[in-house]
Parts: C-alpha cells; sequence; structure tokens
C-alpha cells in the first residue's frame, strides 16, 4: 500500500472517531461537553466520567460554588459569617486543583471535580 492511501485511510479513520467525539459531547452535554473533551484532549471515557461521577453543578461564579460547598458542610456561627471569603476559597481551589472550571457564558460557571 502507497503512502498516500494509507494515509487517507488514517485521515479517514481519525474524522470518523473525531466525529463520534464531536457527536458525543454535543448530544449529552450541549452546554460544555465540547470544552469538557477538550480539556481531556479527546479522551472521550475521561470526560465521560468527569461528567457523570465529578460534576458539581452550574454556578455563578467560584465564590457562589465555595459559599453553597461550605455552608452545606459546616456550621458557622453568624457571628463570623461576614469575615468568610468565599471568592478566595473559590480560587484556591482551582489553584490547588481540588476543581475545575468550564466557563460557558457570562455568570455560567461549570465546577468539576478533578478526582
Amino acid at each position: 500500500m502507497n503512502y498516500c492511501h494509507s494515509h487517507r485511510n488514517l485521515s479517514k479513520h481519525l474524522i470518523k472517531k473525531n466525529s463520534r467525539r464531536t457527536y458525543w459531547a454535543h448530544t449529552e452535554y450541549p452546554d460544555f461537553g465540547g470544552e469538557l473533551l477538550n480539556n481531556f484532549g479527546g479522551n472521550i471515557e475521561e470526560a465521560r466520567t468527569a461528567a457523570e461521577k465529578n460534576y458539581c453543578g452550574c454556578y455563578k461564579s467560584l465564590a457562589d460554588f465555595a459559599e453553597e460547598l461550605t455552608e452545606e458542610t459546616t456550621q458557622i456561627p453568624e457571628s463570623l459569617a461576614y469575615y468568610i471569603d468565599y471568592e478566595r476559597m473559590g480560587r484556591d481551589m482551582e489553584l490547588s486543583g481540588d476543581i475545575f472550571t468550564i466557563e460557558t457564558s457570562y455568570e455560567e460557571v461549570h465546577i468539576f471535580w478533578n478526582h
């Protein structure tokens, strides 16, 4: 088989494989599927796991996520509530690698655990 013919077959295979990935991303998770797939270098299994097991939800900001998580898991005395900086908490969670985000539009941040 000559190089050109072999190259064409490989190209057809890659287009077919990429089409399946793109179809999955846009039908299963139209809001963030394409970006999620990109985040995992096109690995559909890792993207699927992130979407099914590690997705936390869509929030206006990281601060909103940090606030909700903190309030659901911790009893905060009212006298201390005003001192908590949820923006920094959210930023620190992302910088430490605990979570990753996909921002799809203004005040639309999809958050995933990075397990």
